[in-house]
């Protein structure tokens, strides 16, 4: 069996979590293990990072609709 290290991405993968958005709990921040040292001040474990999202906040989602960029999407 693996160990629970091995098994979390953020591990895995070599990325440690720095931020969750407080105010929406829809963005989670990452940067490489290798500048975590920059980041001492952020708590250990991810319980006392971590917010959950509250999409209830908002009556949408998501940035607004361009035309442009959906046109510059289907003509590349």
């Amino acid at each position: 069996m693996q160990g629970a290290s091995q098994l979390d991405p953020r591990v895995r993968y070599g990325y440690k979590l720095v931020c969750c958005n407080s105010h929406t709990g829809s963005n989670a921040f990452f940067v490489d293990t290798a500048h975590a040292y920059l980041f001492n001040d952020v708590p250990k474990y991810i319980n006392d990072i971590y917010v959950a999202p509250r999409y209830h906040m908002y009556s949408s989602y998501g940035h607004k609709k361009s035309a442009k960029v959906v046109e510059e999407i289907i003509n590349k």
